[in-house]
C-alpha cells in the first residue's frame, strides 16, 4: 500500500498543479488579450473622433464655398469663380478609413455630400471653361449657355448648402455651427 501512495500522491499532486498552471495560463493570456482589444479600441475611438473632426470641417468649408458660390452668381462681381475652391481631398484621402470606422448613416450621409461636392466641382470647372472660351464678347446663344449652366451650378450649390447644414446640425460641434452661423 506505501508503494500505491508514494505513486499517487505526487502524481495526484503533480496533474493538479499543471491542471491550475493551465487554468491560471489561459486567465492570464484572456486577460492581457482582453486588455490588448480595450487599448486598440480606445486608440480607433479616439482615431475615430479626430477623423470625424476633420471631414466635419471640411463639411463646413464646402458648405461655405456653396454659399460662396450661390452669392458669386447672382452678383456677377467674379464671372468665372476663381476665388471658390471646393475641397475634395480631405474626403479623398480619410473615406475608406471612416467607411470602416463610421456607422451606416453617416457613411451614406457623407458619401452623398462628397460626391455632390464632386459634381459642383465639375460643373464649375465646366462653367469656367465655357465663359473663358466665350469671353466677354459672348453672343446671345452663348450668354443663353453660360446662364443655364449658372442655373445648374446655383441648384447644386444648394443642394450642397443644404445637406452640408443639416451634417453640422447633427454632427457638428459648437465651433463648426457657428462658421455656418447655426
Amino acid at each position: 500500500m506505501n508503494w500505491v501512495t508514494d505513486f499517487f500522491v505526487p502524481l495526484a499532486v503533480n496533474m493538479v498543479g499543471v491542471f491550475v498552471g493551465v487554468v491560471l495560463a489561459l486567465w492570464t493570456d484572456r486577460r492581457r488579450q482582453e486588455l490588448v482589444y480595450a487599448r486598440e479600441s480606445r486608440r480607433q475611438s479616439a482615431e475615430f473622433a479626430d477623423l470625424r473632426e476633420v471631414v466635419l470641417s471640411s463639411v463646413v468649408k464646402n458648405t461655405i464655398e456653396a454659399t460662396r458660390i450661390r452669392a458669386s452668381l447672382a452678383s456677377k462681381s467674379d464671372p468665372f469663380m476663381l476665388e471658390i475652391y471646393l475641397e475634395l481631398a480631405v474626403w479623398e484621402a480619410a473615406q475608406s478609413q471612416f467607411v470602416r470606422h463610421a456607422p451606416l448613416d453617416d457613411r451614406i450621409l457623407l458619401s452623398r455630400f462628397f460626391d455632390q461636392v464632386r459634381r459642383l466641382a465639375r460643373l464649375l470647372d465646366f462653367y469656367r471653361e465655357i465663359r473663358a472660351e466665350h469671353g466677354p464678347e459672348q453672343g446671345e446663344a452663348a450668354a443663353r449657355t453660360c446662364e443655364n449652366i449658372a442655373m445648374h451650378v446655383n441648384e447644386i450649390a444648394e443642394d450642397v448648402r443644404l445637406d452640408g447644414i443639416v451634417i453640422v446640425t447633427d454632427h457638428g460641434d459648437a465651433t463648426q455651427k457657428r462658421f455656418l452661423g447655426l
